[in-house]
């Protein structure tokens, strides 16, 4: 004898959608704090706003990280950056720098450009291990 049964399911797919955003919400900060944290030795200090000014970026939803100081890019690219009238360092006022073909120094030992990307191929797997366990 065979028994039929009929089942509805009612799935109220606006609950399952919230609970996946704030998972991948509560993930996305901790991936992002955990970068920043990993990142900070290989970040040029010399007094430390540049290191502290990620600190802003951590507080938002979006997917990225953000050095921001006015010299954040030149350090971060790792070229002296001159202006482009004066050839000078030093710009004036108002002028726009381009980038040269000489290398920074850095006077940190680990610190030095591209600090995101250096500490990328050391920790990748340790990111990706944590966004994995928050998302679960």
């Amino acid at each position: 004898m065979q028994v039929k049964v009929k089942v509805n399911v009612d799935i109220d797919q606006r609950k399952i959608g919230k609970e996946y955003k704030l998972k991948q919400q509560k993930a996305l900060r901790v991936l992002k704090s955990e970068i920043a944290k990993d990142t900070e030795p290989y970040v040029p200090m010399r007094d430390g706003p540049l290191r502290r000014s990620v600190t802003t970026s951590l507080r938002t939803n979006a997917p990225k990280l953000i050095w921001a100081t006015a010299y954040a890019k030149f350090l971060y690219y790792g070229k002296v950056m001159v202006g482009k009238i004066t050839r000078k360092a030093w710009a004036k006022k108002g002028e726009t720098k381009v980038s040269t073909n000489k290398n920074l120094t850095y006077s940190q030992p680990g610190t030095g450009p591209n600090w995101f990307n250096r500490a990328k191929r050391s920790k990748l797997k340790k990111w990706l291990t944590v966004a994995r366990k928050v998302y679960k």
